[in-house]
């Protein structure tokens, strides 16, 4: 408000200047008593109180009680007296105090004053001092060799996760550099808790990676070697390699390296023991798969029980190298649930295969056995750049580019699932790399990059984006 800064300065300005007329004034009284307390102790003898005298001349005086003569100096505080003991009544001859205490008063008060007016022309209230108190010092922190994660509580709330190695900048703080794991409200950006963990091994150059499976659990690895399993109701990470070779003899000699399969081979780790043998673990099924294990289990989805449970998966098909002008398809198909152990993925490109009878068209690179039913899903739509973020049973949230240019400008675009008609499109103004690792909420989905959290709304609408430093 532009007049807010005026206003105030003559409400101070005004204020001052009451209280300096006050001081003025009060002052000029109390000099008028004290001038009066003069004339009344000039008046009366320093010797016996009377206030009976004949004035000798200016300020000099004699009394006729007990003939004292005496006279007020020019300092105005001082009385000098000859004393005439003939007749002369007892009195007390101490000087009188009042002087010298109106004297301190008005001092007390010019200082008072002064002090009082420096206050009322200081600047104005609407200015203030932005410098912190040093007491009051702010945490200063940087992320670094970390990974984030999102999820939804089981109050259907939003939660950024950030575990990695946190260094704080202020000297005095520099003893609480070390790994910590931090939860983020994304709708605030308030963190809401924050822990410590002083027990990881690490190396010259941390590596932290996390994965979220297709139960809603989370789990992370860090430096190849450590898997950890995210408590998403206690906000708290747990390790794992421990228990699993307590619970496992394939692990008992303990973890040399491990790394995700990948969503594609399904929800699973594949870990070397320090032995030097290779296995599959699946924490969903809680079983240990050898290689050949491993591989049967894959194939055995292609078997097309139809009592088995099926699941809906998308995916774009690829650019076709025999078919250059067919469009890259959005494809929505089912294949068999393996329940959380391994899985294989179907290729879908257009492509010329051979056979008996010759050559044919297929719209599989490889995988159709896989595969129970399919189907393009947006026909005649032509998409760039695309990633699949997010899919359920009803939603299919996309990035895509704008233009096949490689600096093309992104954009976020939610379908329906079944249908896949469009319920909203978010365009941006530059090129993001989306992370496929979304979370859906109620009020809508959470994205990730390296670096930065968006939360969009189910209308479309960008509610909030900020930096992970």
């Amino acid at each position: 408000m532009p007049l807010q800064p005026h206003i105030s300065s003559k409400l101070n300005l005004k204020v001052g200047i009451i209280s300096i007329n006050w001081l003025s004034n009060l002052s000029q009284h109390l000099l008028f008593i004290w001038y009066m307390a003069r004339e009344i102790k000039a008046v009366q003898c320093p010797k016996c109180g009377s206030t009976k005298k004949v004035e000798l001349r200016k300020d000099y005086f004699k009394c006729l009680n007990c003939d004292t003569e005496y006279y007020i100096e020019n300092d105005d505080v001082t009385i000098t007296h000859n004393v005439n003991y003939n007749n002369a009544p007892l009195a007390n001859n101490t000087p009188s105090k009042t002087p010298s205490i109106v004297v301190g008063i008005l001092l007390l008060l010019f200082f008072s004053g002064f002090i009082i007016s420096q206050f009322f022309s200081s600047k104005p209230a609407n200015q203030y001092s932005t410098s912190e108190s040093p007491t009051a010092s702010k945490e200063v922190f940087r992320w670094s060799d970390r990974d984030l994660t999102t999820y939804t509580d089981a109050a259907g709330k939003p939660v950024v996760v950030i575990f990695g190695q946190r260094d704080y900048d202020n000297d005095e703080q520099a003893k609480k550099s070390g790994k910590y794991i931090a939860f983020y409200d994304p709708l605030t950006e308030k963190e809401v808790k924050v822990e410590r963990l002083p027990n990881i091994p690490t190396t010259d150059r941390d590596e932290v990676e996390f994965m979220n499976f297709s139960n809603g659990e989370i789990y992370a690895i860090t430096n190849d070697r450590t898997i950890f399993k995210l408590n998403t109701s206690n906000k708290a990470l747990e390790s794992l390699n421990q228990i699993m070779a307590n619970r496992y003899p394939e692990f008992s000699s303990g973890i040399a390296k491990a790394e995700f399969v990948g969503d594609r081979n399904g929800d699973g780790f594949s870990i070397m023991s320090n032995e030097g043998k290779h296995y599959y673990y699946f924490p969903i099924n809680g079983k240990v798969y050898n290689d050949k294990a491993y591989r049967q289990a894959q194939l055995d989805i292609a078997t097309k029980d139809p009592n088995a449970k099926t699941k809906t998966y998308f995916t774009f098909s690829g650019v076709s190298s025999d078919y250059p002008d067919e469009e890259s398809k959005l494809i929505r198909f089912t294949q068999k649930d393996n329940a959380g152990g391994p899985k294989d993925w179907p290729w879908f490109e257009v492509s010329d295969h051979y056979n008996y009878y010759g050559k044919y068209k297929s719209d599989f690179r490889f995988g159709e056995k896989l595969v129970i039913s399919y189907k393009d899903l947006t026909p005649g739509r032509k998409y760039f750049a695309t990633k699949i973020l997010y899919t359920d049973k009803d939603f299919v949230l996309l990035s895509m580019s704008a233009t096949a240019a490689e600096d093309a400008n992104s954009s976020v675009q939610c379908l329906n699932a079944n249908t896949g008609a469009i319920i909203f499109t978010l365009p941006f103004t530059e090129k993001i790399s989306f992370d496929e690792q979304t979370s859906r909420y109620a009020g809508g989905f959470i994205l990730k990059t390296y670096n930065e959290i968006y939360v969009i709304g189910m209308d479309g609408k960008l509610i909030r984006k900020f930096k992970i430093s």
